[in-house]
């Protein structure tokens, strides 16, 4: 077993020994190009409760593709509690446009 998928079983094993059960169906993720003031389109996943929002948000920015069913994983766990949660990758890595860089 990879190091990548015990962490995926690990945090799936944590979200379900939760108390607070999900209560909202999800909607399918959303990919898309998100524009920069440059003209970069970053690769970004927006996964959301189904139904009108406002929802409040959770940003998790990455530069790490193989970690991607990870962040799919939290993103369906907190959209079933509420919440959006938006995946952009860093310039360079995941889809996104752009060279990368340290920051």
């Amino acid at each position: 077993m990879t190091y990548e998928q015990r962490q995926l079983q690990s945090a799936q094993a944590e979200y379900a020994a939760l108390p607070q059960r999900p209560r909202l169906a999800a909607a399918d993720p959303v990919v898309l190009p998100v524009r920069m003031r440059d003209g970069a389109a970053l690769r970004t996943v927006i996964s959301r409760p189904a139904g009108n929002g406002p929802f409040p948000t959770i940003l998790v920015r990455s530069c790490y593709p193989r970690d991607e069913p990870l962040y799919r994983l939290h993103a369906a766990a907190y959209s079933a509690r509420g919440f959006a949660f938006v995946s952009p990758f860093c310039r360079g890595t995941g889809g996104s446009v752009g060279r990368g860089g340290p920051n």
